[in-house]
């Protein structure tokens, strides 16, 4: 099963709680409930996860 459209992928720039950015590099399905959980690697190093409605995906910018 995949991520409904439009929403938070493997690779996409996000922001997290406590305003931290990274980039998303696992996700899985919770089967209880539908939701979907990310594995966030942060920019200045370490990782947490979150459910997707707590993650914000950034704008990337396209290349010159």
């Amino acid at each position: 099963m995949q991520p409904p459209a439009g929403r938070i992928q493997v690779g996409d720039q996000v922001r997290a709680p406590g305003d931290r950015t990274g980039h998303v590099t696992h996700e899985r399905q919770i089967p209880s409930n539908g939701a979907w959980r990310y594995v966030v690697a942060f920019d200045g190093g370490g990782e947490g996860e979150f459910l997707d409605y707590e993650l914000k995906k950034l704008a990337v910018a396209e290349p010159a």
